[in-house]
């Protein structure tokens, strides 16, 4: 089972790990070049099976993994080797989880599982305990920097994405392509761009009635520039009373925001959810930290 957050890799990895067991270069695996590996990368290997969410669907119910293991009860097409790629387990109901445990639990010898998830309390004790558990962590700053620049992007957003992302590269390419996304961190940013204290309150009270039918969306960028205006390594080079201020203050505003969500789901006006959180913002934090 490859576990971690969202976009780090474990798609990627369970490929590459199904590639290094079909290629036929042996130590040179995989080389991308021969037959078995250019079908896998096709998906039309007929032995190698993937399981994953279905458009628009929610869950993945047993129907579907009754699919797989009606494959499973015959000997592989090639005569080979047979790998089954499991992909967002966690995402599993628990009835197909369970349909699935005496398969992974006593798999021929010709067939691996590689099981993929992002939350493994979602999945079931009996069957992480008979998983081999790798966690893929989320990718360093420099290292999705990197990233991100050999896919082309310019600098700029590039320094943009990478606090963004929260270490996932695939949250950073779908951010990258989401215009949505794009035009709404402009407008936010020019928002509270000259909320330095109580006389920019009006002019940014004013640019956020904008946002009543991007409220949800407005709210889940301004909890991650929270996240990451935190900066626990350049505080513990702080004397403990900064250290210590520098902590309320950044629990006070992730209090704000979490009372804005509460607010907004509970019919009170925009206006007056937009207003209360830039007073608090103001009372704890002076000026705004964004």
């Amino acid at each position: 089972m490859l576990s971690g957050p969202f976009g780090v890799g474990k798609r990627t990895l369970a490929q590459l790990l199904s590639l290094c067991l079909f290629c036929k270069e042996g130590d040179a695996a995989p080389c991308g070049q021969c037959k078995a590996c250019k079908r896998l990368v096709s998906e039309s290997h007929p032995d190698h099976l993937v399981l994953r969410l279905l458009p628009n669907a929610k869950s993945i119910k047993i129907d579907q993994v009754r699919d797989i293991l009606s494959q499973l009860s015959q000997y592989p097409l090639e005569g080979g080797r047979r790998v089954v790629v499991l992909e967002d387990f966690d995402l599993f109901t628990v009835p197909a989880q369970n349909a699935l445990l005496k398969a992974i639990e006593e798999p021929d010898q010709a067939t691996s599982f590689i099981l993929t998830a992002t939350n493994e309390k979602a999945v079931l004790s009996t069957i992480l305990s008979r998983c081999r558990l790798q966690r893929l962590p989320a990718w360093p700053d420099e290292a999705l920097a990197s990233f991100l620049t050999s896919r082309g992007l310019c600098e700029k957003t590039v320094q943009d994405l990478v606090p963004l992302s929260g270490g996932s590269p695939g949250t950073a390419m779908r951010l990258a392509e989401d215009e949505d996304f794009w035009s709404l961190k402009t407008r936010a940013d020019e928002a509270f761009l000259g909320l330095r204290g109580p006389l920019g309150l009006p002019e940014a009270s004013d640019k956020l009635k904008d946002f009543r039918q991007e409220a949800s969306q407005l709210m889940d960028y301004l909890e991650t520039k929270a996240i990451v205006s935190f900066n626990p390594e350049t505080l513990n080079q702080s004397d403990p009373d900064t250290r210590r201020t520098a902590s309320l203050r950044h629990r006070a505003l992730l209090e704000s925001l979490f009372l804005a969500r509460r607010q907004l789901a509970s019919n009170v006006t925009w206006q007056g959810i937009a207003d209360q959180l830039l007073l608090n913002i103001l009372e704890e934090n002076q000026p705004c930290p964004w």
